[in-house]
């Protein structure tokens, strides 16, 4: 259809709806199919009447209510539609206009019959402050609103968005979007017509039909919410062709945040900027939104104002400066002057020409806005506010998850628990198993009390009308709001069980084996213990620690007793991974590792939460914990894993040891910066891994090498002045010792020639079974030996980033006394720091504290950097 066809199209259908009675300011329903009639249509209503379109799929009730509210003077609906509107209609005794397409004319051709012959007050084209479209609001955290746009609310509104993605008339919009939605009559149609361009109308979303779609027409851009984008993005790879083919300038995205993570591979996928958008049905659209390349964006932001003002206002109405969080706030041309027959509603809404959003966000100096969710779906967890975005967008960064909704769950102590709702990925299944694979990996992500209790798996999201998540009552819907029942007083104390004895049979089986009762001793004394802890009676093994009414001082308590009664340590984090008595026997009995495995390695989190970018250790963790509890607490830190020896190809080189760790450390955190540290030979696999990441175009930040020294320095130097050298430092050493003292350290040097002892029979071995059979067996798959031979056989190359090497000040000569371990000339930007001690001895205070001081100055000073160039 031209624009020529478009204005006649308008011109007959005011004409005709004039000739009934309906004028300027009357209230017409418009009921039908997504496509180009309903876009046509609503458009030429609204040019002279006031048009709200309705989802022809309703219901009966659904439609008793919505014309309830509209009390409109006329319902249009398609001929012989089969909608259940046509009897709500002549039951509420609304006069019906039938919609009849013209199957030989343009796309969106049509012309209307019924109603009665009368000439109306009000005729002709609307003006610009007449009201064009009545929209009900989502309704996600309250009953809907009827929101009024007038037809300069919704010109400005189109404006903005042609402002936000450049359109002009060489563009072509794909509407996805149900036509009902303000997604598509406002921001793909009418800003489309804004720009004098062209818009396709389809039936809707189809994830096979939209890569057809592509080839097909050809578009320039399309806008939709962020769950159509996820499937999309789930559907592509299985229509390659279409997506090297597709010509998109420009993608949309909105409705819900959209995590960074999935920006980039849109962008990726497509060749193209995707622009996330923030704006309300009252605001006509767009009110902030990202600018298109090569305007700045901020990650985790979404964007800045386009066409309005925007602000950010506390709970008293008070004005809040950059950097504070509070309500956003907005007025503009495209904003509404109130709600539909709502005096109320206005007055709590609005305040001094300003609208509460009711969205809770932070501007920054910039005039970026942050969203931190909705005002109402704020969990109030024990007094400690969570915001279910951040929640959700962890969940949606775990490849099994297509798409998270973090909510509120009742709870009889704390008042309000963490749930989330999940809709898995293709190939994914729920499980027990995925649950605690979930658990966790939010945990080695967020503070423990954001780790959600409760997570249920479910087909599809349940969804307002307009097609938003409803995170508000989502526990009522799930059923999970019964499952905060009050605790039961506390039994009398029994005495407590204890596992004194060596022979005790800890897998025996005890009780009816039900499923729900204790099937050995573990389960039976783990039963007791958390019956009294929890002061329930009875509890089954299956139950779990926070549906019981547990929370953290009580999770405490009841590891404190395990750890008394079994001898093991679980940790407060335990409790999201082993809810149940079941879980936790398994896991006291079978003592399995700790971490989010990748591969043949794992992440392991120390420190989960922090606003630092991470840092990961490699090697003895436990060595690390004097000097972690040094540096800043509001930097994580992780833990990676030797890779499994069984994963590792022969011959043993570093560069393939550091390429698994890099792929394990990837796909825990895809994209840097990364802060990696190692001491002694795990300092030179940091090394090589730094080398390795900022080949993959990853920022690394900062590798500390500690006490650790180029294994090229051996082919420089000779391996007798090195065995005086070393021979020289423990006899000045010895004879500087009492006699206790002197006995101790030579219990230690001998430990360390057996050591080297068994390094060389290893060594000996390794290259007999190399050469004959040209394998290495499972029994000398040893990770200390491994490591320990590739490093001595690297040969570590330039590396241009950031490197700190950090040596003992007690140390041999030789090639330890080199100022920089041999690194001078490799590193690019390489800093010396001495630490007090020997290779062991700087890991204690005071020692530490310097090391500490050294290693979180460059952290900063990195971090610092990082920020002024973003």
């Amino acid at each position: 259809m031209t624009y020529h066809g478009l204005l006649q199209q308008v011109e007959r259908t005011v004409e005709f709806l004039n000739s009934i009675a309906i004028g300027r300011g009357d209230k017409v329903a418009v009921v039908l199919r997504n496509g180009p009639d309903a876009a046509a249509c609503c458009l030429s209503v609204a040019s002279g009447a006031v048009s709200a379109l309705l989802n022809p799929a309703y219901t009966a009730a659904e439609f008793e209510s919505y014309l309830g509210d509209l009390k409109p003077k006329a319902v249009l609906i398609e001929e012989n539609s089969k909608s259940a509107c046509v009897a709500v209609a002549q039951e509420l005794r609304m006069p019906v206009i039938w919609h009849i397409p013209d199957p030989q004319g343009p796309a969106g051709s049509f012309c209307l019959q019924g109603g009665v012959k009368q000439q109306t007050a009000r005729p002709g084209f609307a003006e610009p402050d007449d009201v064009a479209l009545m929209v009900h609001t989502s309704g996600s955290t309250s009953r809907p609103k009827m929101a009024p746009l007038s037809h300069r609310n919704v010109c400005s509104g189109a404006m903005n968005n042609v402002v936000q993605l450049g359109l002009t008339a060489q563009d072509r919009c794909l509407c996805i979007t149900n036509m009902f939605f303000t997604q598509a009559i406002l921001v793909s149609v009418f800003s489309s017509l804004a720009a004098g361009g062209s818009v396709v109308c389809t039936p809707g979303y189809d994830p096979a039909s939209f890569f057809e779609w592509l080839d097909e027409f050809h578009p320039t851009w399309y806008s939709a919410p962020t769950t159509l984008q996820r499937s999309i993005l789930a559907h592509a790879a299985r229509h390659p062709e279409s997506v090297a083919r597709a010509r998109l300038r420009v993608i949309r995205c909105s409705s819900s945040s959209a995590s960074p993570d999935f920006i980039a591979k849109m962008e990726e996928l497509f060749r193209a900027p995707m622009l996330d958008s923030y704006g309300l049905t009252e605001t006509s659209s767009t009110i902030v939104g990202e600018r298109l390349p090569p305007a700045s964006r901020k990650r985790g932001s979404v964007g800045v104002a386009v066409g309005c003002e925007i602000a950010i206002m506390d709970e008293h109405g008070a004005w809040l400066a950059p950097g504070e969080v509070g309500e956003v706030v907005v007025r503009g041309p495209s904003v509404i002057s109130g709600y539909d027959c709502a005096p109320e509603i206005n007055q709590a809404s609005f305040r001094n020409g300003w609208l509460r959003t009711g969205d809770l966000g932070v501007l920054d100096a910039d005039g970026f806005l942050f969203l931190t969710g909705r005002s109402k779906e704020i969990i109030n967890r024990g007094g400690v506010k969570i915001s279910p975005a951040e929640i959700d967008e962890i969940l949606n960064a775990h490849p099994a998850v297509a798409e998270a909704t973090a909510f509120a769950v009742p709870h009889e102590v704390l008042g309000e628990e963490v749930g989330a709702a999940i809709v898995l990925s293709d190939g994914w299944a729920g499980s027990e198993q995925l649950e605690a694979e979930l658990r966790e990996f939010c945990a080695a992500r967020l503070s423990s009390f954001k780790v959600p209790r409760r997570i249920v798996f479910l087909a599809d999201m349940p969804r307002s009308a307009t097609g938003k998540t409803l995170r508000i009552g989502m526990a009522e819907r799930l059923g999970l709001a019964a499952t905060a029942s009050k605790p039961a007083a506390k039994p009398a104390s029994k005495p407590e069980l204890k596992m004194d004895s060596p022979a005790a049979d800890l897998d025996a089986p005890v009780g009816c084996q039900d499923g729900r009762s204790p099937r050995g001793i573990v389960e039976m004394v783990l039963l007791h213990i958390w019956e009294e802890e929890l002061g329930r009676r009875p509890i089954s093994v299956r139950d779990d620690f926070f549906d019981l009414g547990g929370d953290s001082l009580l999770g405490v308590r009841l590891l404190a007793r395990v750890e008394a009664t079994f001898g093991k340590n679980l940790g407060l984090a335990s409790l999201f991974e082993v809810p149940t008595v079941e879980r936790m026997a398994s896991l006291l009995s079978e003592s399995p590792s700790e971490g989010y495995a990748f591969g043949s390695s794992k992440i392991i989190a120390i420190r989960a939460s922090g606003s630092l970018p991470p840092l990961f250790i490699l090697g003895p963790q436990p060595l690390f914990r004097p000097l972690i509890l040094k540096l800043p607490e509001n930097l994580p830190v992780f833990g990676l894993s030797f890779p499994d020896g069984a994963s590792l190809p022969t011959p043993f080189r570093l560069e393939d040891i550091a390429a698994v760790q890099v792929e394990a450390l990837r796909r825990f955190q895809p994209e840097g910066p990364y802060a990696l540290m190692g001491w002694c030979a795990d300092g030179v696999l940091a090394y090589e891994m730094a080398r390795q990441l900022r080949a993959q175009g990853q920022e690394v930040s900062l590798v500390a090498m500690i006490d650790a020294f180029n294994p090229a320095r051996w082919s420089y130097e000779s391996r007798w002045s090195w065995r005086r050298d070393r021979f020289r430092f423990h006899y000045a050493n010895f004879s500087n010792l009492g006699a206790k003292a002197a006995i101790a350290y030579s219990r230690e040097r001998f430990q360390t020639l057996r050591k080297r002892t068994r390094q060389l029979l290893w060594r000996a071995l390794y290259r007999v079974h190399l050469r004959t059979e040209r394998r290495i067996s499972l029994a000398l798959r040893l990770p200390e030996q491994i490591l320990t031979l590739s490093v001595s056989q690297y040969l570590p190359v330039p590396y241009q980033g950031c490197a700190m090497v950090v040596r003992a000040e007690s140390r041999p000569a030789g090639t330890h006394a080199d100022a920089a371990y041999g690194w001078r000339g490799l590193a690019g930007d390489l800093h010396v720091v001495d630490v007090p001690g020997n290779h062991r001895d700087i890991f204690v205070a005071p020692n530490v504290e310097v090391m500490a001081s050294a290693i979180a100055a460059a952290l900063s000073a990195a971090d610092r950097s990082r920020q002024l160039r973003v």
